[in-house]
């Protein structure tokens, strides 16, 4: 994962575009399976929303970090909930808003870094708790997958926005595994 404070406008000319290829507002509960399918149609790495999402070899480094961020964003945050989805000539940028408070992404995240290089991880069972503070709930499963991934994550204004760099070199290099 790349953490970065580029706004949309700077990844938009990252992917030299701003092309939008999928928009969804989501006013009330949506299926996540549907909506990561959706996605992963407008990416190009599946073919239909009848596809398995896991079947794309590069499920857990693209598609699964992308439903992490959505997940985090309908479950904290408020609806609705607007998914966006730029392309370019060099890549793609999804952009997640939700209507909630938002976080204090930069402090979450160093937290979660401690947490990582393995400060006080004897306290930590369902929760990730520093200095009496809960910084992630379910073992912080979205920072995890999101640290995982090769993707660049950059969240925006009150920590209610995120942007998600895609490289199309990188997803053409995960459809050749598959070939």
């Amino acid at each position: 994962m790349v953490m970065t404070t580029q706004s949309l406008d700077d990844m938009l000319v990252l992917i030299e575009g701003n092309e939008v290829i999928y928009s969804h507002r989501c006013e009330t509960e949506v299926n996540e399976s549907l909506l990561i399918k959706l996605v992963g149609v407008a990416l190009g790495v599946l073919e239909d929303t009848t596809c398995l999402p896991s079947s794309f070899p590069g499920y857990k480094d693209t598609l699964l970090p992308i439903c992490m961020a959505y997940e985090n964003a309908r479950r904290y945050g408020r609806t609705p909930v607007q998914t966006t989805v730029y392309e370019g000539e060099h890549g793609y940028v999804v952009r997640i808003e939700d209507s909630g408070d938002g976080f204090n992404y930069k402090n979450r995240l160093s937290q979660f870094q401690l947490f990582l290089d393995g400060v006080d991880r004897a306290n930590h069972y369902e929760s990730i708790t520093l200095a009496k503070k809960t910084y992630a709930t379910h073992l912080g499963m979205g920072f995890r997958t999101m640290q995982r991934s090769s993707l660049m994550f950059a969240y925006e204004g009150k920590g209610n926005v995120v942007n998600i760099y895609v490289s199309k070199v990188s997803l053409q290099k995960r459809l050749s595994e598959v070939n």
